[in-house]
């Protein structure tokens, strides 16, 4: 006979795999590998067939492991959640293979031992996350550039600094040293990413190419190099972070040249918490990151997946 586990519903976490589009459902995620591993807490087996009396004895004893039903029975802590996280699939902030892991997926993790909270993952592009946050889909997610149109739906609280860099391939981007030099070969033409928020200076230059015509868009970023590879535009728009992603495509080929336009241009990079969660749910995950922020936690999960380097010239010091 086959058994349903159900364990206390704030200590459990599901590991995503990539989310059919816009819809979130139990099918979205991977039950059987958890972020973290249960608690001690009480779990009970129901079948899912069984005749009716066995089925009230079932639910009556997990009731009872609850404290639903039994009298004296301790309270648990408040529950909080299951809320669900959007995570981005780009190096190393999330990766599928061999098997997930990633920045994000740390933080999540420890943000659900910290704050108490149950919370799941689904991989969606940025785009759709955001999206998906406005219209209440979403609660949360990692790594997110802050801007005033992202304030609007989530309080962002930064723990990163990031910026990006130009990336150029080919004999036609000869002799560019700079956005000026690109913007005068009107042959020329860029990639982005569709929802990435690239600070004032990129973000500005990105619209004026696509007003003209030679913006080219990715659904995400594995797509914007696959894409930059084939020859589809001649620069690609990138974090310091992954261009290690971007050279690793031209193996065996000449190598793209890398420009920084925008040396001294930081953006915040945060937790975002939708205002539609419960105030008393975002407090204890605002709190969790602090906790981790303070304890070095954070510092030691950026040094995993970026470097000492990384780790010194990303995380955000202060408040």
């Amino acid at each position: 006979m086959k058994m349903g586990v159900c364990t206390t519903p704030w200590l459990s976490v599901s590991v995503p795999r990539r989310a059919r589009p816009s819809v979130l459902r139990s099918s979205n995620f991977s039950m059987g590998r958890g972020l973290s591993q249960p608690g001690p807490g009480p779990q009970c087996a129901m079948p899912r067939r069984s005749p009716s009396w066995r089925r009230f004895a079932a639910f009556f004893a997990c009731s009872g492991a609850f404290g639903w039903g039994a009298a004296g029975a301790t309270e648990g802590p408040p529950r909080c959640g299951p809320h669900v996280a959007g995570l981005y699939l780009s190096a190393p902030f999330y990766e599928e293979e061999p098997e997930p892991h990633g920045l994000d997926l740390d933080m999540l993790q420890e943000l659900q031992r910290r704050s108490g909270c149950e919370l799941r993952s689904v991989v969606e592009s940025r785009l759709r996350i955001w999206d998906q946050m406005r219209r209440g889909v979403l609660q949360l997610t990692l790594s997110s550039v802050i801007t005033p149109e992202r304030r609007e739906v989530a309080e962002i609280h930064p723990y990163l600094q990031a910026r990006f860099q130009l990336v150029l391939h080919g004999t036609a981007t000869t002799g560019v040293q700079g956005i000026a030099h690109f913007d005068a070969r009107p042959g020329l033409k860029l990639l982005g990413v569709r929802g990435y928020a690239y600070g004032p200076t990129f973000g500005a230059w990105a619209q004026r190419l696509r007003e003209q015509g030679r913006l080219v868009e990715a659904s995400d970023f594995q797509g914007a190099v696959r894409m930059f590879r084939a020859g589809r535009a001649d620069g690609l728009i990138a974090a310091p972070s992954a261009i290690p992603e971007v050279k690793a495509a031209f193996q065996g080929t000449r190598p793209p040249r890398v420009l920084d336009p925008a040396p001294n241009e930081r953006l915040l990079v945060g937790m975002a918490l939708s205002l539609n969660l419960p105030e008393a749910d975002r407090q204890r995950l605002r709190q969790a990151l602090a906790s981790m922020r303070q304890d070095g936690t954070l510092q030691s999960l950026i040094k995993r997946h970026f470097g000492d380097y990384g780790a010194s010239v990303m995380l955000l010091r202060g408040d």
